[in-house]
């Protein structure tokens, strides 16, 4: 694998060393830290255009209509509140193709659904969750298209022309989730 250098520095009296990165967007990065021959073990850090944890430490740039949120330590609950479609958006535009990931760990339907919306095609999720246990999604969206993938499984590929944001629209449902980012591709 390239390592490409993103700076350097000298350990301070505890053996700590700082150095500045400006995020690009870029993904899925793997430090690691190099000094002549040796080397650390790799450590992983995205490098996001939209990142919430769900956790203490979310997001409160999201667009909410009739939607309440409760923060628990292990995700956001989003319950829809007036029993028609409702949006829970990222205050996010994608003008570049992009990966967005999302772990929904908690899910209830009563008879209706929870889908996510991105560039103009909407993909239905709500088939997928119908067993109520936690899934891991990705939803590719490149050239035109929005592949989503669920638990690394290809569920479907739609078509798109225009750029959007992204957003989970409800019916009646509430669901948890945590790590939400999107990251170019």
């Amino acid at each position: 694998m390239a390592r490409t250098l993103i700076g350097t520095g000298t350990t301070d009296s505890n053996g700590r060393v700082s150095v500045t990165y400006t995020g690009t967007g870029a993904g899925k990065l793997q430090i690691v830290a190099v000094s002549g021959s040796v080397s650390s073990d790799n450590y992983d850090l995205w490098d996001a255009l939209f990142y919430d944890s769900g956790l203490s430490d979310h997001r409160t740039d999201w667009t909410a209509n009739t939607i309440s949120e409760s923060y628990l330590d292990d995700g956001t609950v989003i319950t829809e509140s007036n029993g028609s479609n409702t949006n829970y958006a990222a205050n996010f535009t994608a003008i570049v193709d992009v990966v967005i990931e999302v772990d929904i760990t908690g899910i209830t339907i009563p008879s209706n659904s929870v889908r996510f919306y991105y560039k103009g095609a909407d993909t239905t999720i709500s088939s997928y969750l119908s067993d109520l246990q936690p899934h891991h999604f990705k939803f590719v969206c490149q050239n035109g298209a929005v592949v989503t993938y669920v638990d690394d499984v290809q569920k479907n590929s739609k078509s798109t022309t225009t750029n959007t944001t992204c957003r989970f629209i409800m019916n009646g449902s509430s669901f948890k989730f945590s790590d939400f980012k999107i990251y170019a591709i």
